[in-house]
């Protein structure tokens, strides 16, 4: 069952291209993106909320409302630290340095449970994510400045925020988890942040809801994922997110088709299929 990695990785693979453009689009500061990127999210699930929510008294364990809160803060923390990020850097600068959030995932999934310690699928994301890397930084110049330094520290917090999930989500279920995370971080960042009136306008939160209808569907794969397939495999076709997003670039963006796409996209596919065997 890993069309829930696979479509995931899809969805991921058009995302940054599309927070790029709205940031261009809009105008926003990067914390005026975010308010209405949760704001959005839970508009677009709050009517679905009644079909796929069942409470459970073991919800209210001391335990689990710890590590919900764990994975609240760390959503808020890496989305913040990203679209800061996002204002710095181009993304195609982005791209090697938003790689490292699924190494931290592979990391810590390594570190903290052994069922997911599978040496080939550790060998092999560590081919796909060597030769992203060397296929991004051979083009564009890795430097930390300050929009590389927000994308790293968001980076760490999403291998954290994994944790959480996979922890929760079979609890939870995947709709609901998401569905509570975007609640509390809107909540969270609506009185800190409060973006301009100006800004909830029709044409904005059309923009946004439509948006939002694609990051839902992407996370709820993902935490459906990390579930059923483990944290590593899931980190593993994420490798395929960048990919979409380049072949998305030459054919919508009319960027130039390079030999070494073909190779990556090869190697990225073999490792995938190899996993499968």
């Amino acid at each position: 069952m890993v069309f829930q990695a696979l479509l995931a990785s899809i969805f991921s693979g058009a995302e940054i291209l599309i927070i790029k453009s709205g940031f261009a689009r809009m105008k926003l500061h990067s914390e005026h993106f975010a308010t209405l990127y949760f704001l959005a999210n839970v508009l677009v699930m709050v009517p679905f909320s009644f079909f796929f929510f069942n409470p459970d008294i073991e919800m209210l364990k001391l335990s689990n409302l710890v590590l919900l809160a764990g994975l609240v803060i760390c959503a808020t923390i890496y989305n913040l630290s990203n679209f800061k990020g996002y204002k710095y850097v181009t993304v195609q600068k982005a791209e090697p340095i938003m790689l490292s959030s699924w190494i931290f995932s592979i990391i810590f999934a390594f570190l903290f449970y052994p069922e997911e310690r599978d040496i080939i699928n550790i060998i092999l994301a560590a081919i796909a994510f060597i030769a992203l890397f060397f296929s991004f930084s051979s083009s564009y110049k890795v430097i930390l400045d300050k929009g590389s330094s927000f994308l790293l520290i968001g980076s760490v917090f999403v291998g954290l925020h994994s944790l959480f999930v996979k922890e929760l989500v079979g609890l939870y279920g995947a709709f609901p988890l998401y569905f509570i995370r975007a609640v509390f971080v809107l909540l969270i960042l609506l009185p800190i942040l409060r973006p301009p009136k100006a800004l909830f306008k029709p044409r904005s939160m059309i923009y946004f809801i439509g948006f939002s209808v694609l990051v839902v569907i992407e996370n709820i794969f993902l935490y459906w994922s990390y579930d059923v397939n483990g944290i590593i495999l899931t980190s593993l076709f994420m490798t395929l997110a960048p990919i979409v997003g380049l072949w998305g670039s030459i054919i919508f963006l009319k960027e130039k088709l390079h030999i070494k796409n073909v190779l990556i996209t090869l190697i990225i596919i073999s490792c995938i299929v190899i996993s499968l065997l």
